[in-house]
């Protein structure tokens, strides 16, 4: 416990705004018990949580404490010292030209009394109230002086510009003046580390000069852990810049990543494309394989049609051959029986002569001889229709063989062969029929030669 020569004791500390815990050892030391440490900023957080773990006494809250709680939005800049939930003006701007707001986060608010009654404080007890909230201190004062809860802090430390430095946000003199009419007494921490944004320390009256010391002391021990901080700050900013370095390697490996991981995207499409040809290609040759294989099958039918008109015309060809040995056959035979018929009516026409020679009866003679001429005759026309009826059916043999096949050029000579004997046959029968013709004119010459024969013996 931080005693103060007043008898005002400060048993406790809730510091609003802590950002990386620099005061803590510093509380800790003075035997502060507990420490709250209120925090806005999540990035923060780890390192509270840390001091929290180290010090049996720290609790670490993330909270946006304002006496506004709805449209907050948390501005972290370059400096982790500026952050806040008010946006900047010209001055702060110009005190700092390298400010920079790197992010514009929205957050939910909680009031100050309601952070401090949710706090398990000690009962009966006065504690230290710091605020580092830039902007947003006379806010926070005013919410707590409305209700009992300011009357839990014996002394304040706050931080605040000379001249507002933030949208909407207080300044130093009117701090001093708020808790001037609220009963503290206030003065400036000696030696300001920041002179345009010092420290100002309020105790409640009547707490006497020893206060203000172990005020002074308290805030020369503060001043001493601002140092650390702004060392460990500082370490910070070198860490953060070995971490930017590592994004930064990080980014780039990322960016290779990515353009790798557009190649094979990319490769990833054209194969995907390459694959569609393929089966496009595939689905292609099947169908040609299809159309192929039916054509085989068409062609196959087409060999078997054409084996089969083959094995057709050979038979009609062996047909036609066998056809044409029977005709020969017949024609042969044809040509026996006119020699045989040529030969009986040669026989029979001597026989005729000499029977003409022998009886004296002239017209029972011719009777006979005509008749058998006649029987003659006729066996000399059936021969002769019998040899038109071949010679029809060599034509029609013919006539099939040229529809059929074209290659028979043989038997087309042979059949040529035979027609020539046909027709020289016919020549033949010509001859003969002309030689029949003629034989009844020679029969009245040889009756009247016998008759003129008869006429002489009687005669003699």
């Amino acid at each position: 416990m931080i005693s103060f020569s007043l008898s005002v004791a400060a048993d406790y500390v809730i510091h609003i705004g802590a950002g990386s815990g620099t005061e803590v050892p510093t509380y800790c030391a003075t035997g502060l018990d507990p420490v709250i440490l209120v925090e806005a900023d999540p990035e923060a957080m780890p390192h509270l949580r840390h001091l929290e773990m180290q010090f049996p006494a720290v609790q670490a809250i993330q909270a946006a404490v304002s006496a506004r709680t709805a449209g907050l939005t948390y501005s972290r800049a370059n400096f982790s010292d500026l952050s806040g939930l008010r946006a900047p003006v010209k001055a702060l701007r110009d005190l700092f030209p390298g400010l920079d707001i790197l992010e514009q986060t929205p957050v939910a608010g909680i009031r100050p009394e309601t952070l401090i009654d949710d706090a398990d404080l000690p009962q009966g007890q006065v504690g230290l109230l710091v605020l580092e909230t830039p902007g947003e201190a006379l806010g926070i004062i005013d919410a707590l002086a409305e209700t009992a809860a300011l009357e839990k802090f014996a002394a304040i430390r706050v931080q605040e510009g000379r001249a507002p430095l933030y949208e909407g946000g207080s300044c130093i003199a009117m701090l001093h003046n708020r808790l001037t009419e609220l009963g503290f007494a206030c003065w400036l921490e000696a030696g300001p580390q920041d002179p345009d944004r010092p420290h100002l320390l309020a105790s409640r009256c009547g707490i006497g000069l020893e206060a203000k010391n172990s005020l002074q002391t308290l805030s020369a021990a503060l001043r001493e852990s601002e140092g650390f901080r702004i060392q460990v700050e500082n370490e910070l900013g070198a860490v953060q810049a070995q971490l930017a370095l590592k994004e930064a390697q990080l980014d780039g490996g990322l960016a290779e990543y990515k353009a790798a991981a557009a190649g094979i995207k990319q490769l990833q499409q054209e194969s995907i494309a390459a694959r569609g040809e393929l089966e496009a290609d595939r689905d292609a040759i099947r169908a040609q394989l299809v159309r192929h294989e039916a054509e085989a099958a068409e062609l196959a039918a087409a060999n078997q049609e054409s084996s089969a008109a083959r094995a057709e015309l050979e038979a009609d060809r062996d047909a036609i051959r066998a056809q044409l040995v029977r005709h020969e056959a017949e024609a042969a035979e044809l040509a026996a029986a006119q020699k045989e018929a040529l030969a009986d009516a040669a026989g029979e026409a001597d026989r005729l002569r000499a029977e003409l020679e022998q009886r004296p009866v002239a017209e029972e003679l011719e009777k006979r001889h005509q008749a058998e001429l006649q029987s003659v005759w006729d066996r000399v026309e059936k021969l002769t229709e019998d040899a038109r009826a071949a010679q029809q059916n060599l034509s029609v043999a013919l006539r099939m063989q040229s529809m059929r096949e074209a290659d028979l050029k043989e038997l087309q000579q042979r059949y040529g062969l035979l027609l020539q004997q046909k027709e020289a046959q016919d020549g033949l029968l010509e001859r003969l029929s002309a030689n029949l013709t003629e034989l009844p004119k020679t029969a009245p010459q040889a009756r009247r030669l016998e008759a003129g024969a008869v006429k002489g013996k009687k005669r003699t």
